[in-house]
């Protein structure tokens, strides 16, 4: 179960973040003000 939190929480956590730089680097700088 605790395996099972572990994987949740880095899906839930990381992904966002890594999706959200992923598109700071192909946005133009203004679309990058919407982004958090």
């Amino acid at each position: 179960a605790l395996v099972t939190a572990l994987l949740v929480f880095i899906i839930v956590v990381l992904l966002p973040r890594g999706i959200v730089g992923t598109l700071r680097l192909h946005l133009p700088p203004k679309a990058r003000e919407w982004l958090p």
